[in-house]
């Protein structure tokens, strides 16, 4: 087929005289396929306005494509991603750069500085905690918070780029080898000899330590949004692991700009690429489903993660076992007490009921907290003890006990 502008008259006598001769059409269909397919094979074609022109007659004469003509058009369509652009990030610098030039120590200042950041908050956390609660998890939290630790979660795995930016990297190093294997073993459909090569460890490096910035914004993400206990909080956190792990971002934009002198402003304002050839389709393909499996397998271990954590609080395995009161020198003038079926008023010392309480039950849905014995620790046998349980009505804990109430027949109130 000549590679020429068809005008619309000229269309409509073709379209005539393929409706005319059905062997004619199926026989021009198939040079056009032809020279699709040997577009292809050039370095540097696209045939994609020849791919137009076919379905535009395709589908004007009522004649679906081939189900061999998809392949072809599908491997055009990969082509346009054979050339790929390094991000805009100093983690490019440990690639395009020498290694002991500035730009490259630039790049792995920045990543310690992040590495640093996260690194302080997750010890931060860690420094919460107790020998039976390491993390410091809450006893338990509302439901709205619990919503928002599963949205703090999901937002922040979706968020994070570093992961996928690392494997998509690894990728790209694989296919560029395999393109250059094709080139030295065929002599044909290979990578230019003129186009830069990067060497594994040189494409290795950034990936590694995107990933390294990745998994660790993603521990602390699960670290930090477990222990919230309010909204706003939990996104307020998610927000600032975010910017963190983008240092590097913040730090390539300013040089950019020449902030940072003219050796990082020549370095980051140039353009590389990494660039393969339909040699590496079939690896890419792979590259894409693992970095898919990757991000679905974050999500889905962060929601597993969080979804354990909250049925513990549920079963109270993270609410303190005991605590230790004491009053202070505080008393009660007037309390009524219970002695022997009598009410009496008396002055009751609050220091009396300083000591261990133990959890004992529940009340209200929250735990009950009982007086133990101050000589062994163990219950009382004959003597009632103290309790501390929460008030609903107030919203606060409070102090009671069976035998003492603030009036006569006041019950309620004791």
């Amino acid at each position: 087929i000549p590679q020429r502008q068809l005008s619309w008259s000229d269309f409509n006598a073709l379209r005539k005289e393929m409706h005319e001769n059905q062997n004619a059409m199926q026989e021009k269909q198939n040079q056009m396929q032809e020279y699709i397919k040997t577009l292809e094979q050039k370095p540097g074609g696209s045939g994609e306005e020849h791919v137009g022109l076919l379905g535009n007659a395709s589908r004007s004469l009522g004649v679906l494509t081939s189900e061999e003509e998809v392949p072809a058009t599908q491997s055009m369509v990969e082509a346009r991603y054979d050339k790929y652009e390094l991000p805009e990030s100093t983690y490019s610098l440990l690639m395009t750069e020498e290694i002991r030039s500035v730009p490259f120590v630039t790049g792995i200042i920045a990543w310690a500085f992040s590495m640093m950041c996260l690194g302080l908050a997750f010890s931060n956390e860690l420094d919460n905690g107790s020998p039976e609660n390491r993390l410091g998890l809450p006893a338990g939290v509302q439901t709205e918070v619990i919503v928002a630790q599963y949205l703090g979660v999901l937002v922040g795995v979706l968020m994070e780029d570093e992961i996928p930016q690392g494997l998509e990297l690894i990728g790209k190093g694989a296919e560029q080898k395999l393109s250059r294997r094709a080139s030295l073993g065929d002599g044909s459909g290979g990578v230019d000899d003129t186009t830069r090569l990067f060497s594994t460890r040189r494409v290795f490096l950034p990936a590694l330590l995107r990933l390294s910035i990745g998994y660790m914004f993603i521990i602390c993400l699960f670290i930090v949004v477990v222990r919230e206990s309010t909204v706003l909080d939990i996104f307020f956190d998610v927000l600032a692991l975010e910017f963190v792990e983008n240092i590097d971002d913040v730090i390539f934009g300013l040089s950019k700009r020449g902030f940072f002198g003219p050796t990082l402003r020549d370095a980051t304002n140039k353009t590389h690429y990494i660039e393969t050839t339909h040699a590496s389709h079939k690896f890419r393909w792979w590259t894409k489903r693992i970095i898919r499996f990757v991000y679905i397998f974050n999500i889905l271990l962060g929601i597993a993660s969080l979804t354990y954590v909250s049925t513990m609080q549920k079963k109270g395995y993270y609410r303190c076992k005991s605590v230790s009161v004491t009053f202070g020198d505080a008393a009660w003038e007037e309390a009524f007490v219970n002695v022997g079926g009598v009410q009496e008023r008396r002055p009751l010392q609050y220091a009396n009921f300083n000591g261990i309480y133990e959890e004992d039950g529940t009340h209200d849905g929250r735990p009950k907290y009982t007086e133990r014995n101050k000589e062994d620790g163990g219950m009382f046998k004959r003597t009632v003890g103290a309790e501390i349980v929460f008030c609903e009505a107030i919203d606060a804990w409070v102090f009671r006990h069976e035998d003492i109430s603030i009036s006569r027949n006041d019950d309620d109130n004791r």
